[in-house]
């Protein structure tokens, strides 16, 4: 799994610091967040709105 370490590590660097410097989430889980939020960002440019419009429909 040192390969996806890596990955997850190099992705949103800013975000991820500032998760850790907030103590918003454990130093183990960062890594997982960063991917997370990164995956909805590409999401929301291929469809073409802005990530403060995007609303999730109630289940």
């Amino acid at each position: 799994m040192g390969k996806m370490e890596t990955t997850l590590d190099d992705k949103l660097p800013a975000f991820q610091k500032y998760l850790l410097e907030k103590n918003l989430a454990p130093a183990k889980n960062v890594p997982f967040y960063a991917h997370w939020v990164s995956r909805f960002l590409d999401y929301a440019r291929r469809n073409e709105f802005s990530a403060l419009e995007y609303q999730e429909a109630a289940v």
